[in-house]
């Protein structure tokens, strides 16, 4: 939430305000004329003026909202569609998701356009193309509904509305239903405007270049632009995608032939990509084309060169690609308060446990606890300071005995990061049954819940059982899925890294960073911290950027950087995604190394 009062730099004043001032006018002009007035409560003139306080009080209040209500960076709704349609921006409305269902027929079937089937969850698609299918053939379908919840993965079940007699009733998902969006949030809405009001475009700018590329498809959240990244005269349009619930890549799908940037000269690949056979171009490994056949990319450059100026839409010159997705991982250091009746701060509405467990101390386990080993889906052994090793003469100077879990009381969490129910990303919280000092600053740990994915879910990374190493564990809080929700919401919001480092074109004027790229940070860090700190119970929050990802000998912290170093070759430039997310107690971490 905003505090709109802020925004206008002016605090309305309160009845308390208006009232004091008003008794105070009123006597110092009895006094002018002779007259000792003393007001009290129970006068009838303090009655009248308490009730002229209130109305001017209610009405302070509703001109602030009013004018927040038509300025750009406050209002909301359609308020900020009528301010944005003023400036000749309109809304990107939600998209359908598009994909195909196997046909299993003992006779060929025709098919209308329009023949309906029943998807997952209650949502509805149709049939795209009037013909006569094949047993095995696959069937384009398109979904009824709108919004990213009606991607389907492919191997969900749909059932035919209006089966024959000679047909299977149900049907596989066979090529993934990808496409379907959201309608465009305030934010983003409000990014796109503010950025063609502080470098109107024209004249092949590269404002105009970037409004009309996050134009040409609702698909697109935005574009961006790198100038001279190959050279005098070249440019790089890097498209960005929305993040679902499910899906947080911010790529946009490609054809194996598209969504790549072709090679100039020799070039080494960045570690992050997977060479095209034959040499040709990179792809981002997270979407490699086999497992992502849409076409939206590659009918998106075809829009985007047809629509700029001949002088700028230059096919020798002008690369369009999406961006590749570099996985981070955040720990957030969160000010909250204990159980009630826990001394001190013991408010509710924060930790579950007067002595979260577990916590990283900085010496003995740093940044944050992680899973080191599965047993099973329940039995899981993570690190953790060792009350056994806690007399290390090189420990800080905080005492970690006492921090240990406390079997039946002690509760975690961990999130889980599949499509399953098209959620994604939901807090599990398990309590702690059994638990081992293995004495060597890890625990073995077996909880009530079993940390698994649905049946036939899988996670962005691949991953399709549930808990893995490398999982983050945290102390339980009331309040955790709403602060995940916060620092996704920071994350569907970042906009690419560095595209080149390379001195020498750097020298010619090739734009490390892309064009006009002020309000979306290529990085997390203090505005994702303020977003957490929204929440009424966290007193403060403090992003750890985890361990680092080491690039070329050099150490690049996952959220304070920006995403990775420069592709070494004209690769599509970076951006974060977020893994293994975790929240632990300030009292009880170190930032020390």
């Amino acid at each position: 939430m905003v505090n709109n009062n802020s925004l206008t730099n002016f605090t309305p004043p309160s009845y308390n305000t208006i009232l004091q001032s008003m008794i105070n006018t009123y006597q110092q002009a009895a006094t002018y004329f002779g007259y000792n007035v003393n007001i009290t409560p129970t006068d009838e003139i303090f009655v009248r003026l308490s009730t002229n306080s209130t109305v001017m009080a209610v009405l302070y209040q509703y001109g602030v909202q009013l004018v927040n209500s038509k300025l750009l960076y406050s209002a909301t709704g359609t308020n900020l569609d009528i301010v944005g349609n003023a400036l000749g921006f309109i809304r990107r409305t939600a998209l359908s998701s598009q994909g195909a269902v196997a046909l299993v027929s003992s006779a060929p079937q025709t098919f209308l356009t329009g023949t309906l089937l029943n998807g997952p969850n209650g949502y509805t698609f149709q049939v795209q193309t009037t013909g006569v299918y094949a047993n095995g053939q696959n069937v384009n379908i398109i979904s009824v509904d709108q919004g990213s919840q009606t991607n389907i993965p492919t191997g969900s079940i749909m059932t035919w509305q209006t089966p024959t007699g000679t047909m299977q009733s149900t049907a596989l998902v066979s090529v993934a239903c990808q496409g379907g969006v959201d309608a465009e949030q305030d934010e983003s809405y409000r990014s796109r405007i503010y950025l063609s009001v502080q470098a109107p475009p024209g004249m092949g700018n590269a404002t105009q270049i970037i409004t009309t590329s996050a134009s040409v498809d609702n698909i697109i959240q935005q574009a961006f632009t790198y100038a001279n990244f190959n050279g005098v005269g070249t440019q790089l349009i890097a498209l960005v995608g929305y993040q679902t619930s499910s899906y947080v890549g911010r790529d946009i799908p490609h054809l194996p032939y598209d969504g790549y940037v072709s090679i100039y000269g020799n070039t080494v690949f960045n570690p992050s990509l997977v060479s095209q056979t034959g040499g040709f171009g990179a792809f981002n490994q997270y979407t490699l084309p086999a497992n992502n056949s849409g076409p939206n990319l590659s009918n998106d450059t075809q829009s985007i060169m047809g629509q700029l100026s001949v002088t700028v839409a230059n096919p020798f010159a002008t690369t369009i690609t999406t961006i590749n997705n570099v996985p981070s991982d955040i720990a957030a250091v969160l000010t909250l308060p204990y159980p009630v009746g826990a001394q001190p701060n013991g408010l509710g509405g924060g930790w579950l446990q007067a002595t979260p467990w577990p916590v990283p101390d900085g010496y003995f386990v740093q940044k944050y606890c992680s899973v080191a080993s599965v047993t099973s889906s329940t039995v899981i052994t993570i690190t953790a300071p060792s009350s056994i090793n806690a007399s290390n003469p090189n420990v800080s100077s905080q005492v970690y005995l006492t921090q240990v879990p406390t079997v039946g009381q002690t509760q975690v969490q961990w999130i889980n990061r599949s499509d399953a129910n098209l959620q994604g990303w939901q807090v599990i919280t398990a309590t702690v049954i059994a638990a081992t000092d293995n004495g060597n600053n890890t625990w073995t740990i077996t909880l009530d819940t079993p940390l698994v994915y649905a049946p036939g879910a899988e996670d962005f990374y691949g991953n399709t059982t549930g808990v893995v190493v490398g999982d983050l564990i945290s102390p339980a809080a009331a309040n955790t899925q709403t602060y995940v929700n916060n620092i996704l919401s920071s994350y569907a919001l970042l906009g690419p890294g560095e595209v080149t480092s390379n001195q020498g074109l750097l020298a010619v004027g090739a734009a490390r960073y892309p064009s006009s790229n002020t309000v979306w940070n290529e990085s997390i860090g203090a505005p994702a911290e303020k977003v957490l700190e929204l929440n009424n119970e966290v007193f403060n929050a403090e992003l750890n950027p985890g361990n680092g990802v080491i690039v070329n000998g050099i150490t690049f912290y996952n959220c304070y950087n920006s995403a990775n170093a420069a592709p070494s070759n004209n690769a599509p430039p970076n951006i974060w995604v977020p893994r293994y997310l975790a929240f632990y107690p300030s009292e009880y971490y170190n930032f020390g190394e």
